[in-house]
């Protein structure tokens, strides 16, 4: 048996405004097909398990990340040491190179959007005392998982998603 996590949106009622009603439906399916595309490519990106509608509501159901997001862990912790910001960076660098390799960018990297999970093995286990102490540990200890592809896109030319646009800019900074 398997926990996931559900994230689900209400369905705007067919009285919406017709065209808001096509963006939500388009969003959603943008998502999910993001998130298949992504697939198991990476183990820092959330995986994705399922869709389902039901009635007014759809819910995705992907991977449940038990360590809670980096928005709590630094309320609760106020600072990371020098080595942790690191091993922080380097996950997140890590997913969205391979976003970026897989020809989409994510749109909406912010501190909610980045989850953790403890890593399994002999001595760590999912258990109630590491779910509810994981936002007080360090993220050494922890894998970075970045999450919500609601503003992830696919981009036509997967070389142009890591090029930069300063090759274009002059010395003070002004694009020519």
């Amino acid at each position: 048996r398997q926990r996931v996590a559900v994230k689900y949106f209400k369905k705007l009622c067919s009285l919406s405004n017709r065209s808001e009603v096509e963006k939500q439906e388009r969003d959603i399916k943008n998502e999910v097909s993001i998130m298949k595309v992504l697939g198991r490519g990476s183990r820092h990106l959330v995986r994705f398990i399922d869709y389902l509608e039901v009635h007014s509501k759809v819910y995705l159901l992907v991977e449940l990340c038990t360590a809670g997001d980096l928005e709590k862990m630094l309320y609760i912790r106020r600072q990371f040491t020098e080595e942790e910001t690191v091993c922080v960076a380097n996950q997140l660098l890590k997913a969205l190179e391979y976003m970026h390799d897989m020809g989409i960018i994510h749109g909406d990297i912010k501190a909610p959007n980045i989850m953790f999970q403890v890593k399994q093995g002999p001595l760590l286990h999912d258990s109630p005392v590491s779910r509810n102490t994981s936002i007080f540990r360090s993220p050494l200890g922890l894998t970075l998982k970045v999450c919500d592809f609601g503003a992830s896109r696919k981009v036509s030319d997967p070389e142009s998603v890591g090029s930069s646009s300063l090759d274009s800019q002059d010395e003070q900074g002004f694009s020519m």
